[in-house]
């Protein structure tokens, strides 16, 4: 009964049976024995009274079960859904390696294959140099990211730390992506403040950071268009933005944009092509000088 506790409630049904039970014994006139037919009606209502509230225990008990029980119900199938995901961008991850790894391969053999012909003249063999080397470079980049993304789900990304300038590394690395910005037709922007002359990091892994995010705008922003890098300095803090005119990401995806194997959604990796660890790699680069990345 809501609103009542058991001891209540045993008050409640007792009362008026103690009353019966004297009234019995006076009808069958036994005064002598009114004690004990009190006491035997007092246990009798008692008893039902304790089974009324063991009911409701466990009652209740059940329904504490059943809350637990399906509770855990929903866990294993939000833990079922979270594994199927995972399969699924394995899956995703693991035929886009195939492909990054293929291509670059088929490049070179055809190119080789043409050179060993000999049927090609010396501006040709130049252009199937170049063409053999590039090939060369994007298979090497690929290696390389699976290899810092190992070292990082390890945690044995380890960063050699020594007097460093921002601004100059921000500025090689945006000339090292110029001509692929040319080929797409696209502006380049740098906007660099001064900042401190030289800061503790490693040059080499923020160099990476800087060349992953330019490349990744240059990637992403169709021919004609324009990215813009600034470096800015406030209260001691180094920013580095990169922003572009491209093809953009719904506010979603931007909470997973930064985690490993993952682009805007899998279209985008097959129209862009792309790991989806670069942006991972900066991530875990940028959290280990002591910063943060955000989109």
């Amino acid at each position: 009964m809501p609103g009542y506790t058991p001891p209540q409630l045993v008050r409640l049904i007792v009362t008026p049976f103690v009353t019966i039970g004297v009234l019995a014994a006076v009808l069958v006139w036994d005064i002598e024995h009114v004690g004990s037919i009190l006491l035997a009606v007092v246990i009798a209502v008692i008893g039902v009274a304790i089974g009324a509230f063991v009911s409701h225990q466990l009652r209740r008990n059940i329904e504490t079960v059943a809350d637990y029980y399906a509770t855990l119900l929903r866990t294993a199938d939000e833990q079922s859904r979270q594994t199927e995901a995972a399969n699924r961008l394995k899956d995703e991850f693991l035929a886009t390696l195939s492909h990054e790894l293929r291509t670059p391969l088929n490049s070179v053999l055809g190119w080789a294959r043409l050179l060993a012909s000999g049927k090609l003249d010396a501006l040709q063999t130049m252009h199937a140099v170049q063409a053999i080397e590039r090939a060369g470079w994007a298979q090497s980049r690929v290696i390389e990211d699976l290899l810092d993304t190992s070292r990082i789900v390890s945690g044995r990304l380890e960063l050699t730390m020594q007097p460093t300038s921002v601004k100059s590394l921000v500025e090689a690395a945006v000339e090292s992506l110029r001509p692929a910005a040319d080929a797409k037709r696209l502006h380049v922007v740098t906007s660099l403040e001064p900042t401190p002359q030289l800061i503790a990091a490693d040059p080499d892994r923020l160099q990476q950071v800087v060349w992953n995010l330019v490349s990744n705008a240059i990637k992403f922003t169709k021919s004609g268009g324009q990215v813009d890098v600034r470096l800015t300095s406030t209260a001691g803090e180094l920013r580095l933005t990169v922003s572009d005119n491209g093809v953009g990401f719904a506010p979603p995806v931007a909470s997973h944009l930064f985690e490993r194997f993952r682009q805007g959604d899998s279209s985008m990796t097959r129209q862009y092509g792309g790991l989806g660890l670069g942006l991972g790699i900066v991530r875990a680069v940028v959290e280990l000088h002591g910063g943060t990345v955000t989109a």
